[in-house]
């Protein structure tokens, strides 16, 4: 027997053995290589065709696809002529999108700590799991811009908006006396209402009323 070939045999396999133990996510490797694989392009060569039968018009590549769309964007925004027109482009796919009534559908949450919370962290309780429940980020991103443009410091919230065949309508309320009530039961040093806080208060109440009337956007 030849004790020379079976030693290089017991070699061979604990060799083999070894580089088993330490590859051994060769399987996970070759699993990632092939997803990769699929995930690739294929050569321009197969992509001639494409040079007629797509539609490189400006409506198909800027407009309907997507990415063609955000990249025109992006260049629009990089260009300091064109970054009006971007922005009143964004404007007007806000207006016109089907997910504009957003106050009144806003899911809403009542909890019993109202009182012992500040208004800030109530404000905040159900935004997040909620809106992610009901799907309602984009309302949100949409009627925060709306009252961006209004830019009025007594219009905190949008409760209702629709369209007609010639306008966007948008019902905003006013400040209804939050910061009132809650400095009413907030307040330890002086309880009760204090003659300058009504002051205030009923100053601000007049001044949104004013503010409201006179400008058309807001009715």
């Amino acid at each position: 027997m030849d004790m020379g070939g079976l030693q290089n045999i017991v070699a061979n396999s604990a060799y083999v053995s070894a580089r088993g133990s330490v590859d051994g996510m060769a399987a996970s490797t070759m699993r990632d290589k092939k997803f990769r694989a699929k995930l690739n392009l294929p050569h321009i060569k197969k992509s001639e065709h494409m040079k007629t039968t797509v539609n490189s018009g400006f409506d198909s590549m800027c407009v309907k696809q997507p990415i063609g769309k955000r990249l025109f964007q992006q260049y629009l925004e990089r260009d300091a002529t064109h970054k009006n027109a971007c922005n009143l482009w964004k404007d007007i796919e806000i207006s016109t999108s089907p997910r504009r009534s957003t106050g009144c559908r806003r899911p809403r949450r009542s909890s019993t700590s109202s009182t012992n919370s500040s208004p800030r962290s109530f404000a905040a309780s159900w935004r997040r799991r909620l809106l992610k429940k009901h799907k309602g980020y984009e309302g949100a991103i949409v009627e925060k811009r709306i009252l961006a443009k209004v830019h009025s410091r007594f219009i905190v919230s949008l409760v209702y908006a629709f369209q007609t065949k010639t306008n966007l309508c948008l019902v905003m309320p006013i400040m209804n006396g939050g910061d009132l009530r809650y400095c009413y039961t907030h307040t330890k040093t002086h309880a009760g209402l204090i003659h300058t806080q009504t002051c205030t208060h009923t100053h601000t109440r007049m001044h949104a009323k004013k503010t409201t009337h006179t400008h058309t956007h807001t009715r």
